[in-house]
């Protein structure tokens, strides 16, 4: 899970599992088709040789805190696949 603060900064920061109560919210208000998430690994700390969660988090951990919590695999095949290639998608438009 992420840190509940900021620790270079004055403001909290949400952990894994708000930020997944925040994105149920979204889902239920019909928003599903415009959710997307991601990680950042912007510091060699973030990194699981020094001691982060690294790359793998959102599958590691992520994924299965967002079964528990009570998404559909139909939820999370949107929000991980769908959504994400849909979005990265370059479309020329009418040929």
């Amino acid at each position: 899970m992420g840190l509940p603060f900021y620790p270079l900064a004055d403001i909290d920061m949400p952990n894994d599992a708000l930020r997944l109560r925040a994105i149920r919210g979204l889902v239920e208000r019909g928003h599903l088709a415009q959710v997307l998430i991601s990680h950042d690994i912007c510091y060699r700390s973030r990194l699981v040789r020094w001691g982060g969660h690294g790359y793998g988090h959102i599958f590691a951990n992520v994924v299965p805190l967002m079964r528990r919590r009570g998404f559909s695999e139909a939820e999370v095949q949107v929000i991980l696949v769908d959504n994400p290639r849909r979005l990265l998608t370059l479309d020329a438009g009418p040929a």
